[in-house]
């Protein structure tokens, strides 16, 4: 049961993981990830992607975004079928980062300290939330879970 901020007691549904995807120094898939675990591996990697997505989703999302955006249509062509048997708004995203946008982070924070905090970009203000990502990715896809 969960209750809503209006006091209602709803009855959970049931909730299914149909996939997981992973994008890390390990590797660009969940396969590639578990093959690698263990290894020598350079943390390093500037992996080269590119993600389909409306011009304004496109314009006012960072990389660490547009990573999570590249590691969920893995998911989405890999289950295609079995996704397209759901409405859009049963569809709910589950998320886990260490880190988050902690590049995005640094260089906001660079912005405040070094410039007028007025001036900084609402844009990169935004991306600071460490679940922007999946608002930008459900946006694009029009998910809003249940």
């Amino acid at each position: 049961m969960i209750t809503t901020d209006y006091g209602e007691v709803k009855k959970m549904q049931n909730v299914y993981i149909l996939d997981t995807g992973c994008l890390c120094s390990l590797g660009d898939s969940m396969e590639k990830c578990w093959k690698n675990l263990g290894k020598d591996i350079s943390t390093e990697i500037k992996y080269e992607f590119k993600v389909s997505l409306p011009p304004k989703l496109k314009r006012s999302s960072d990389r660490f975004s547009k990573l999570f955006i590249f590691t969920m249509n893995q998911i989405l062509e890999k289950k295609k079928e079995l996704i397209e048997k759901y409405p859009p708004e049963k569809i709910g995203t589950i998320f886990a980062s260490e880190y988050g946008p902690i590049g995005t982070n640094l260089q906001f924070a660079r912005e405040v300290m070094e410039k007028d905090p007025d001036i900084c970009s609402p844009a990169r203000f935004s991306n600071t939330v460490a679940n922007a990502c999946v608002g930008i990715a459900c946006m694009s896809y029009g998910y809003t879970g249940v």
